[in-house]
């Protein structure tokens, strides 16, 4: 876990010493680099603390068997909340094609 921890750090130091550079050239753009970046490495790496806490914590066998069970929910609540389809016949589609007096049976 150390070894995680420490490429996060690695990560959010190349990140500041890239935005100082750019800052010298556009202070716009470095502050939205750090803007993006910053949110995204502090997810980081509270995921990679609580992980650590939860895996030494909790036996194996009941994070691997909660792994379903927490994917079926995420996947019926993001379900729940996307409007639902309704199903509508393709009208465009049911038009016939023009019979051609050189295509006709008789």
């Amino acid at each position: 876990m150390d070894a995680i921890l420490r490429v996060i750090g690695v990560g959010i130091a190349v990140v500041l010493i890239v935005a100082a550079f750019v800052y010298l050239i556009s202070p716009s753009r470095a502050l939205t680099l750090l803007e993006r970046t910053a949110s995204g490495a502090v997810l980081l790496f509270l995921v990679a603390v609580l992980g650590s806490s939860l895996w030494n914590a909790i036996p194996r066998q009941v994070l691997i068997g909660a792994i379903p069970v927490i994917s079926l929910t995420a996947y019926f609540v993001r379900q729940s909340h996307q409007p639902r389809r309704q199903l509508r016949l393709p009208l465009a589609r049911l038009e016939r094609r023009p019979v051609l007096p050189w295509q006709e049976v008789e």
